[in-house]
C-alpha cells in the first residue's frame, strides 16, 4: 500500500513539474551584451504606414514578439495593430492591443495565435497604429550600430538596425523540468534529514 502511495505521489510530482516546465523561451533579435542604450533610435509613433521588421525564427513555433515600447503623449484612443506575414506577404497571424495597456520603455509581448513549422523561414512583422499622430502614440526602438542589424522599414522609410525585440516561443523546456525535479528531490531529502534529527 505504501509503495502504491509513493508511486502516485511521484506521478503527481512529475505531472506538476511538467506543467510548470511549459515556459516562454526567447530569442534575442539584438545584442543583449551591449549596455549602451544611448545608441537606441526611436521610431516615433507609427501614425502612417507601418513599422516592418524581417523575422527568421529558429524555433519550430512562434507565439509572440516582444518589443521595447515607449509611450508618447496621450495614447488613450490609440490601438496598436500587428500582423505576421510570410515571405509571400500572406497574413499568418495578427492581433491588436490598446496602447494604454503598454508600459513606457518596457518590453511588451505582442501575442498572436501560435505559428507552427516556422523554423528558419522568412517572415515580416508589421505594426501600425490607429488614431496615432506625431505627438501621440507608441514608439519602438532599434540600434543602428548593433552587429545583428538588418534592413527595416519605418513608415515607408528604409533604415538599418537591430530592433530591440525578442521572439517568444511557449513550449516545454527540459532544463526547467530537470531543475524542478532536482529541487523537489532536494526538499524531500532535506525534510527527511530534519525529521530524523528531531525524531
Amino acid at each position: 500500500m505504501k509503495s502504491i502511495k509513493k508511486i502516485i505521489m511521484l506521478l503527481i510530482v512529475i505531472v506538476l513539474a511538467a506543467a510548470y516546465s511549459f515556459v516562454d523561451n526567447t530569442e534575442n533579435m539584438y545584442d543583449v551584451s551591449n549596455e549602451d542604450t544611448n545608441r537606441y533610435v526611436s521610431t516615433g509613433p507609427i501614425y502612417k504606414d507601418t513599422f516592418s521588421i524581417p523575422v527568421v525564427p529558429h524555433e519550430n513555433s512562434l507565439d509572440a514578439i516582444s518589443l521595447k515600447s515607449g509611450i508618447v503623449g496621450d495614447v488613450s484612443d490609440v490601438t496598436v495593430k500587428y500582423r505576421l506575414l510570410d515571405a509571400k506577404k500572406n497574413i499568418v497571424a495578427e492581433g491588436s492591443v490598446a496602447a494604454s495597456e503598454i508600459e513606457d520603455r518596457k518590453q511588451y509581448k505582442y501575442s498572436f495565435e501560435k505559428v507552427e513549422k516556422c523554423k528558419d523561414r522568412q517572415y515580416y512583422f508589421e505594426i501600425c497604429e490607429e488614431n496615432a499622430s506625431e505627438e501621440n502614440g507608441v514608439t519602438f526602438y532599434y540600434d543602428p550600430q548593433d552587429n545583428m542589424k538588418q534592413p527595416i522599414e519605418v513608415m515607408g522609410e528604409k533604415a538599418e538596425g537591430a530592433v530591440i525585440a525578442k521572439l517568444v516561443t511557449h513550449r516545454f523546456d527540459l532544463k526547467t523540468f530537470v531543475i524542478v525535479l532536482c529541487f523537489v528531490a532536494y526538499l524531500v531529502g532535506f525534510t527527511k534529514i530534519l525529521y530524523k534529527l528531531f525524531k
